[in-house]
């Protein structure tokens, strides 16, 4: 990790700031005795070495099978008598060759070869047509023989934990994402505390019932279900299967851009001093998060409705988030809301959010010193009647 100490060892100082706290590691011990282990970037991962995944080994090479196909009565009894003819055909075929290789009659031998190939295909073609509708019918006696039985447990087979859930190119990436945060260009953040790496401990596991046990609060508004932090910013339990991986990577990346986020708003200001609607936008923006993950899976929406949407007041001072869809709609609408100020440019978006005090709601003071571009208006209340049209509703509409 030589190639990050010129940015990333000083990133981390975003992390220093919390307490210390017992962390997940006493009830991680417990839950997985001998975990695997590894350093990459910012985190120390801890994992089970193995993990139960659903079908068969992908390393074991699969026999595919003949396609079956059904006939008809009429065409079944037309294909038995057509293999009855062909067969014959193939036979007499069969021994004028080898009458005339006898012969040594080369010409005739060239001509009866010939006709010997084009028998057999033709033979060959009726007979898998034959056959494909026996293992059809073959297929369907199995079909009903197995609704009679007691179902069967599901395949699995037992996979590398690390490589099943790629977990080193996880870390290798969220320590990138962390990185590339824009107010990191501002030297009072990155000259203040220089964290070395793999300062971050994450524990993995894959049982629901033990991540329920462990895992801390969750934040008043938070997307990623399946990844919490312990009090000190340095712990981080992770829960992951194989209905999480194609949102797992935006996910972590969320929750350690989160943590950096508000300790570079501790750090420069007050807590809370941006509002939730700039830390949630922001952060999802930064990971590329455009769903909710759940432990029981990804919830997501192809595009929101309406008469659905978060009003912009709704969206600067929200209530509690009662359930997941709308938890989807904050987040996407966050994401919007938060786009045009990030476009400032870093300079810009930094001065506004080290200036920021206040949280929800000071937001209009926080937005007096932006020079938004012409197409949001000239200040906080333009910028908010543009909202619904410029930023939300295209939310609504397939892209």
């Amino acid at each position: 990790m030589k190639a990050f100490l010129g940015s990333s060892l000083l990133v981390l100082a975003l992390f220093c700031a919390a307490e210390l706290s017992a962390g997940f590691g006493e009830g991680y011990g417990a839950y997985c005795k001998a975990p695997a282990s590894f350093k990459e970037g910012l985190f120390e991962i801890y994992y089970p070495p193995k993990h139960v995944a659903p079908g068969p080994d992908p390393s074991v090479t699969q026999v595919v099978a003949q396609v079956a196909k059904q006939l008809s009565p009429e065409e079944y009894a037309h294909a038995k008598e057509e293999l009855a003819r062909r067969s014959k055909e193939l036979a007499e075929a069969e021994k004028r060759v080898n009458k005339l290789k006898e012969e040594f009659d080369e010409e005739a031998l060239e001509y009866a070869e010939m006709r010997y190939k084009q028998a057999k295909s033709k033979h060959d073609e009726v007979n898998s047509k034959i056959k494909s509708h026996d293992l059809w019918v073959e297929e369907q006696k199995n079909k009903a023989k197995k609704k009679a039985e007691k179902p069967k447990v599901k395949e699995t087979h037992q996979a590398e934990t690390e490589k099943y859930f790629r977990l080193r190119n996880v870390m290798r990436n969220a320590t990138t994402a962390v990185t590339m945060m824009h107010f990191l260009g501002d030297n009072a953040v990155t000259n203040h505390f220089p964290w070395p790496d793999a300062s971050i401990k994450v524990y993995v596991v894959n049982d629901k019932a033990v991540y329920k046990k462990l895992k801390t609060k969750r934040p008043f508004i938070c997307p990623v279900e399946n990844i919490c932090m312990d009090k000190s910013g340095k712990e981080m339990l992770v829960y992951v299967d194989e209905k999480l991986t194609n949102n797992f990577q935006a996910a972590f990346n969320y929750m350690v851009c989160g943590k950096a986020f508000d300790e570079f708003m501790e750090l420069v200001t007050v807590k809370d001093g941006a509002g939730d609607v700039v830390r949630v936008g922001y952060c999802a923006n930064a990971a590329n998060l455009n769903v909710v993950t759940t432990v029981d899976g990804d919830y997501d929406l192809p595009v929101l409705e309406e008469k659905k949407l978060f009003l912009a007041s709704q969206m600067i001072d929200p209530s509690a988030i009662d359930s997941r869809e709308r938890c989807l709609y904050y987040l996407r609408q966050a994401k919007a809301f938060t786009k045009p100020l990030i476009d400032l440019g870093d300079s810009e978006f930094t001065t506004f959010l080290k200036n920021a005090k206040g949280g929800n709601s000071r937001m209009r003071r926080n937005f007096e010193p932006i020079r938004l571009p012409k197409e949001w208006g000239d200040g906080f209340d333009t910028f908010c009647m543009r909202l619904h049209e410029q930023a939300f509703l295209p939310l609504t509409k397939s892209k």
